[in-house]
């Protein structure tokens, strides 16, 4: 199993590009204009109307993300050969606690040391 390959493709998914709301506490003082606070009222419009497709890309992406995960997940099964084992997803879980944050070649060798316990 080519475990840098999932890497690298979790790594690719792009994230769509951020969406940030204007802040209103800049407006909070006496010497707020009208102009700003109008300046404020449409930068928060704006920011509304894209928020809806914001939200779905960002669905998508999280979407993309699962998929690779997932089909991580069963080769990482095959590869040590518990597709069958009832306990292989409480051995998936572990390893992804010890190993997530360093990416799916840490999942798989927590999950390679801790095949052992399952079997």
């Amino acid at each position: 199993m080519d475990v840098q390959s999932f890497d690298k493709r979790y790594r690719e998914v792009p994230y769509p590009e951020r969406l940030y709301r204007p802040r209103f506490s800049n407006l909070i003082s006496a010497g707020t204009s009208a102009r700003e606070a109008r300046a404020f009222a449409v930068a928060l419009e704006k920011y509304e109307a894209q928020k809806p497709e914001f939200l779905v890309k960002e669905k998508e992406y999280r979407k993309k993300l699962n998929l690779i995960e997932e089909e991580f997940k069963q080769a990482l099964f095959e590869d040590l050969g518990i597709s069958d084992n009832p306990k292989r997803e409480l051995l998936y879980s572990k390893a992804y606690e010890m190993g997530h944050s360093s990416g799916f070649s840490n999942i798989y060798s927590y999950a390679s040391d801790l095949v052992e316990l399952i079997d």
